[in-house]
């Protein structure tokens, strides 16, 4: 179980008794971009504070979490002579958060572990729920562990130093989250689109609902896998971009597509199409669809985790705040998503 204190982590001691009581070393680790950031900056407060603690690094972007990534910090924490009484802290966003969770889940058969998330992305996602791994040249995230951290430590203060564009990241998964179980907090955060603020408030709530998933099916046997709504063009789109297009606005893309078959083969009505379309469609920019072609979106799709005896799933809306998970999708259903992003004059 998840351990998550809110607060503000250079104002405020309330987190250190918590993080302490987790091992006797400490290894903080985080991407290059947020080491000149916060990293040398926690690093000094943890030791402030009495923790032993050693920084390490590793390279930005989707394209660096891969196997090669995690064995380099695993040799340098072999090297600084850390063993089973440690504890990694992840520092940043969801690659080094997934990175960070797959090792302790595998470094001396699992070490404890803390997430510090530095973008609203990683706050209501990545370091909810568990899941880790890294990507491979066949997909996202084939390989991994489902591994919960011991401790979360929620301080939105490092929102503020996020551009817009990462910001509505972050609010499209929470979107998300509304369009699966609520419309209340779907229309809540979908007013907050291209607004540099989000309330504390509905960052948790945000949290709470992706938790309500995850209780009692860690393993994502049944109804977390509602939390794929959108997700299975958007891991196809970021593979088949070489990931140029990000994980947020793939999400974005991705709930347009699926929020589409929704209307066609699942009941949704048409007015709701349009709600979430008007919502979504602003917040990615323009994007030529044309050299994806059929075969290539149907080859993809084929390498996602979810799909069973090759057959791809998804999850599809019936109405705004309720979803049905495990959808099979035919050839002639993917061709007619694609048909339909190839024509949707404003993407």
């Amino acid at each position: 179980m998840t351990k998550i204190i809110k607060s503000q982590l250079f104002l405020s001691n309330n987190w250190v008794h918590s993080l302490s009581a987790l091992a006797s070393r400490f290894a903080l680790i985080c991407d290059k971009n947020v080491e000149k950031l916060w990293g040398e900056k926690l690093v000094q407060l943890c030791k402030k504070n009495g923790l032993e603690v050693e920084l390490l690094t590793h390279f930005s972007g989707e394209e660096h979490k891969t196997a090669q990534t995690k064995s380099d910090l695993e040799n340098q924490l072999f090297a600084l002579n850390f063993n089973k009484d440690t504890c990694l802290i992840a520092l940043g966003g969801g690659v080094t958060l997934d990175l960070t969770g797959f090792i302790a889940a595998t470094f001396c058969r699992g070490i404890k572990l803390a997430f510090i998330p530095t973008t609203l992305l990683a706050m209501v996602d990545a370091a909810i729920g568990g899941k880790n791994g890294i990507n491979t040249s066949f997909g996202k995230n084939l390989i991994g562990t489902i591994y919960e951290p011991d401790l979360l430590l929620l301080d939105s203060y490092f929102l503020t130093t996020l551009p817009q564009k990462e910001i509505n990241n972050g609010l499209i998964e929470m979107v998300k989250h509304g369009l699966i179980f609520s419309s209340d907090h779907f229309y809540k955060a979908a007013s907050l689109i291209n607004t540099p603020s989000v309330p504390d408030e509905l960052i948790l709530d945000s949290i709470h609902i992706k938790k309500g998933f995850v209780q009692n099916d860690l393993h994502d046997e049944g109804r977390r896998q509602s939390l794929n709504f959108g997700h299975t063009f958007a891991h196809a789109l970021e593979r088949l971009s070489n990931f140029a297009i990000s994980h947020g606005e793939a999400v974005c893309i991705g709930l347009i597509i699926e929020s589409f078959l929704s209307m066609k083969k699942n009941g949704l009505s048409k007015d709701d199409f349009m709600i979430v379309r008007s919502h979504l469609l602003p917040m990615f920019s323009k994007i030529s669809f044309e050299h994806y072609p059929v075969k290539k979106w149907s080859e993809t799709l084929l390498r996602d985790k979810k799909n069973q005896s090759h057959i791809i799933y998804c999850t599809l809306l019936n109405r705004i705040g309720q979803v049905d998970f495990k959808r099979p999708l035919t050839q002639e259903d993917i061709q007619l998503a694609v048909d339909y992003l190839n024509g949707e004059k404003s993407c």
